[in-house]
């Protein structure tokens, strides 16, 4: 398993934040530091348990590594989502911070609630992520700040004392809680990409009915071919309590973009047709996948998702498989064209990453999402 997670994020065009390598040698290090003497089966426990877990491959920062050491310690066990990591461990740092901080808390803030704390962040996230805004001014954060706070009970009316509290409340979550810190003077920033992320997403979880959930989930759908969105979707699909909704919505927009074009349907019928007609053991769906990355030059990486007799016979036996693709290896498509079948392949990436990642779907929904991927749209 490779936990090699070291990368440069450009949240801004003037700042630049470096993520560690997180190997097992720092993950054992960080756990005998972590825990007490007395606790170092609890760090032995932990270092096994995170080894052997899918989501190490996910951690990316020291702050999401101890984010996972907060739930562990809280319930002897780690998170089996991404989104269940955030859940608890945002939860769980709000609670045991408040309780045991130093810090003198604003009267306001003190009575916010957990649910309320996320519920405002929640908000924030939402409105500068669409702005696709990972930095924000002080000016900015005190207005949504005071925007939330002055419809809550026994709020201030006065707009001068609004303003006070909304800073003062800013300070208290930067200083006790570490999800929104000050990267320059007066430009703050959520502390990782994936706080923004599951906040995001949160917000569009928690429309207060279903009108307004439906709505969200249609304007989600919007951002299908924005690759800057990918996490928010695997997070919102997880948090669902259905997703078909939302995965028929992202269906309908990668459909929809080459819908229109004669030349790349005449190819994906063709493809389809020929894949059709002969006798192979592997999945149409993954054979579609596979034609389409041929055309494309990409790495065979959505053909291999779908069926793991295709991934094996790709690193043992590739003249088996081409025996299936020779044929489209002769189309030409211009670079419009190529953009767009790109965009068609990644949305129809990331329906099956969603499928993959809901919290819960029919079987029937299911099956017919994984057997329409990728076909023509007369046949649709």
């Amino acid at each position: 398993m490779n936990n090699t997670v070291a990368l440069t994020n450009h949240i801004s065009d003037f700042l630049d934040f470096e993520i560690v390598k997180i190997d097992t040698k720092l993950i054992t290090n960080f756990s005998n530091k972590w825990f007490s003497k007395q606790e170092q089966i609890k760090a032995e426990r932990f270092t096994q348990h995170l080894s052997k877990n899918e989501l190490s491959i996910n951690v990316r920062d020291n702050q999401l590594l101890k984010l996972l050491y907060l739930v562990f310690e809280e319930t002897g066990e780690l998170p089996s989502t991404r989104s269940c990591l955030y859940k608890e461990g945002l939860e769980i740092l709000l609670k045991k911070w408040d309780n045991t901080s130093d810090i003198e808390q604003n009267q306001v803030y003190k009575r916010l609630s957990v649910q309320r704390k996320q519920n405002l962040l929640s908000q924030i996230a939402l409105k500068t992520f669409e702005q696709n805004n990972y930095c924000f001014s002080a000016q900015e954060l005190k207005q949504y700040i005071t925007d939330y706070i002055c419809n809550l009970p026994n709020a201030q009316t006065n707009l001068e004392l609004l303003q006070q509290d909304s800073e003062a409340v800013l300070k208290s979550i930067e200083a006790q809680h570490e999800i929104l810190l000050e990267l320059a003077p007066g430009i703050y920033s959520f502390s990782l990409l994936a706080f923004h992320e599951y906040f995001t997403a949160k917000e569009i979880i928690d429309s207060p009915n279903p009108e307004v959930l439906e709505k969200a989930l249609q304007n989600l759908s919007s951002h299908t071919t924005e690759p800057r969105w990918y996490e928010v979707f695997l997070l919102v699909a997880g948090m669902l309590r259905n997703a078909e909704y939302l995965l028929t919505l992202i269906k309908h927009q990668a459909d929809n973009l080459v819908a229109s074009d004669e030349k790349i349907q005449q190819f994906i019928a063709t493809s389809n047709n020929k894949i059709t007609l002969e006798n192979n053991p592997y999945k149409l769906s993954a054979l579609r996948a596979f034609n389409l990355e041929c055309v494309l030059d990409l790495k065979f990486d959505f053909a291999r998702v779908l069926d793991r007799n295709l991934a094996y016979d790709l690193d043992f036996n590739l003249a088996r498989v081409h025996t299936y693709t020779d044929e489209m290896k002769h189309w030409q498509f211009s670079e419009q064209q190529k953009k767009t079948l790109k965009q068609y392949y990644d949305a129809n990436k990331l329906l099956a990453d969603c499928l993959t990642n809901a919290h819960y779907i029919t079987r029937s929904v299911r099956e017919e999402i994984e057997n329409t991927l990728l076909l023509p749209s007369e046949i649709l």
